[in-house]
């Protein structure tokens, strides 16, 4: 509910129990360690809790501690209730989706980016989250990310089941060692957060299913599309962050949400966008208006660095940078002129490394295989005794020439060695392409 705190004169945010749900002595405990564990976090990116109104600490709570306050006591229930600030905006889940943000996939890793901050101040005051989805975070309406609904899960449908005080978390957000039955820790939320990162910029969830059976095994066997199937606008630099973030072993992932915040820092300002919560605020207050603005600088930036790769020779890593550039503005000049030099540097290269190798003369045997990698057809003598359905002959296909005398040399090694394995495999005799297996005589009568 929306309501007014009259003594200070704001507008709040009250989140009250269901009836139903008062009644329930784990969902009333829910509530309550929210509150006590939220309280004690202050982060701009985390919502702020004003109050609290429901049952007292336990004595573990409380350092076992016998206090008349942690006293059980008998009758109705505790009504319970937050007050937090209100945030004037929408959850981010409908502000993607209104405004499209996985077509800038740099600015959803900006997003990322204060998740991941907000996440390592959670954990360092020992708070794990275990809910994280994007419905559990709000746009505030100048731009301001806000996480929020810390330890309190609600499931819907098979994406985030209905079975309160059995399974905590979103299954479509779960981390797979949540799923088997560990306990959840920090790298649990990172995760959680691999899957907003994943969401924000391709448009889609990484695991998918039918039925809630089906998608749980898909996270726990961490079969996903490749976030660059999805959408060819993520570069690789911020791919592999999605990835280390997903990874189906803890040990694998970030060990710490700073961790990935840094990376995710360091994709962002590569892409030539400044990462600060002003940037960010700005960038997401105004996203119609500065999306043109956004897209320019990414490409400036990416330009830059493949120019930049190429100077140094690496024209590899030169082409993955701007096929970034080129998923953005299709047969840009700039991106196609400097593509071009990245395809000569490796024709140059490949010609070096020919003129390096100066191969002899080949022998009648060799130009005999030679015109079979060229696309002719190798005649390998069958063993005598093959069946009659079995050609003289057994006909191969070479592979298709190869640029370098090296890769040259194995692809015709590599063409005799099965030639031979296939002659050598025919068993004399056999009445068939399979020889049957030997089958002892029976022993003559005594």
């Amino acid at each position: 509910y929306r309501g007014v705190d009259e003594h200070l004169g704001r507008d709040v945010a009250i989140k009250v129990l269901h009836p139903f749900l008062a009644r329930k002595e784990d969902c009333r405990a829910r509530l309550a360690r929210e509150a006590r564990a939220v309280a004690k976090l202050e982060h701009p990116n985390i919502l702020q809790i004003f109050a609290f109104s429901g049952d007292p600490p336990t004595l573990d709570e409380v350092g076992g501690l016998a206090t008349e306050d942690a006293a059980p006591e008998e009758g109705e229930p505790h009504e319970g209730f937050l007050v937090t600030e209100f945030v004037a905006g929408e959850t981010l889940k409908r502000f993607a989706h209104a405004h499209r943000l996985w077509e800038l996939p740099e600015l959803g890793a900006l997003v990322t980016w204060q998740l991941a901050n907000a996440l390592a101040h959670a954990h360092a005051q020992g708070v794990i989250h275990r809910d994280l989805k994007p419905e559990n975070v709000m746009v505030r309406d100048d731009g301001v990310v806000k996480l929020m609904d810390f330890g309190i899960a609600q499931v819907v449908d098979a994406k985030s089941l209905t079975i309160t005080g059995t399974l905590l978390g979103s299954p479509a957000h779960m981390a797979p060692e949540c799923i088997e039955g560990y306990p959840a820790d920090e790298r649990s939320d990172i995760f959680s957060l691999g899957t907003v990162l994943y969401w924000l910029t391709t448009g889609e969830l990484p695991f998918e299913a039918l039925t809630p059976h089906a998608l749980l095994k898909a996270i726990v066997d961490g079969r996903h599309t490749p976030p660059q199937q999805r959408q060819p606008r993520i570069s690789d630099a911020l791919c592999q962050v999605i990835k280390r973030a997903l990874a189906t072993k803890p040990e694998a992932r970030y060990q710490s949400a700073a961790e990935m915040a840094q990376a995710l820092e360091q994709v962002i300002e590569d892409a030539g966008i400044p990462c600060s919560n002003r940037t960010a605020a700005e960038q997401l207050s105004d996203i119609e208006g500065t999306r043109a603005q956004i897209a320019q600088t990414v490409r400036a930036a990416f330009l830059k660095r493949a120019e930049a790769l190429l100077e140094q020779g690496q024209a590899a890593k030169a082409l993955g940078t701007l096929s970034r550039v080129l998923a953005e503005f299709p047969g840009d000049a700039d991106a196609v002129a400097l593509l071009e030099r990245a395809q000569g540097v490796d024709d140059d290269d490949d010609d070096d490394d020919d003129d390096d190798e100066q191969a002899p003369a080949a022998t009648p045997a060799e130009r005999e295989v030679q015109e079979a990698a060229e696309g002719s057809l190798v005649n390998v003598p069958v063993r005598e005794g093959a069946a009659a359905s079995r050609p003289r002959t057994a006909e191969l296909r070479a592979p298709a020439p190869v640029a370098s005398r090296g890769l040259w040399i194995l692809g015709t090694a590599a063409v005799i060695a099965l030639a031979v394995f296939v002659a050598t495999r025919v068993d004399p005799g056999a009445p068939s392409e399979q020889a049957e297996p030997e089958v002892a005589a029976p022993s003559e009568p005594h």
